[in-house]
């Protein structure tokens, strides 16, 4: 087509974009990542644009924390020490600022191998799959979750990690108590169907 069009101009379009965090595997000369494939960017329009236009449906986003909030802040406060701002700074001082800090901001200073962690992907689907938690979060009704769920990952490798995690993890019938036999619902609600959670791993 481009012979047949010498002068024309092209425009790439695309809603998942690969970076060189999440890039193809080698295959010869192929692209393997958007740039790659298309060069620089000329226009972005993210789902806080989205949003912002009310194009999307909104949702809710809650923060929970993986990593027990001494060690953590423990561990910004080491870091907050190798900076010149705070090399000489009082204690009081390096921890009024990471007392400051939100959820984000505090991911800021933990390594991304943290988040890849086995350790990670185990609190993460506990927290996901915990009966008081599921119940609610799924919406289940007669026995039946009523909602679905999306969880995103940062590369292909991670979600098939998570896959293969919670597919371990559900594999015995009676995983949730088993699983889970501190965390009980309330008394008469019900979470019977035998096939939940039904998962499904899609990725480019």
């Amino acid at each position: 087509m481009k012979d047949f069009f010498p002068n024309s101009t092209w425009f790439g379009f695309t809603g998942t974009p690969i970076f060189n965090v999440n890039k193809k595997q080698a295959q010869g000369q192929l692209a393997r990542t958007t740039r790659d494939q298309y060069g620089d960017v000329l226009h972005t329009y993210t789902i806080k644009n989205a949003l912002e236009d009310h194009a999307v449906l909104g949702f809710q986003v809650e923060h929970e924390d993986t990593i027990e909030p001494i060690s953590l802040n423990n561990h910004i406060y080491d870091q907050l020490r190798q900076t010149e701002k705070y090399a000489n700074a009082s204690a009081i001082k390096v921890n009024d600022v990471i007392d400051q800090m939100n959820g984000i901001e505090k991911e800021k200073y933990i390594d991304n191998a943290s988040f890849e962690s086995d350790a990670h992907i185990q609190k993460v689907i506990r927290k996901i799959f915990r009966p008081d938690n599921a119940y609610l979060k799924f919406d289940f009704q007669n026995g039946r979750p009523q909602k679905s769920a999306i969880l995103t990952t940062s590369s292909i490798e991670m979600a098939k990690r998570y896959y293969n995690k919670i597919k371990e993890m559900t594999k015995n019938p009676d995983w949730l108590w088993d699983e889970f036999p501190d965390y009980p619902i309330r008394k008469g609600r019900t979470m019977e169907d035998p096939n939940f959670p039904r998962i499904a791993i899609t990725y480019h």
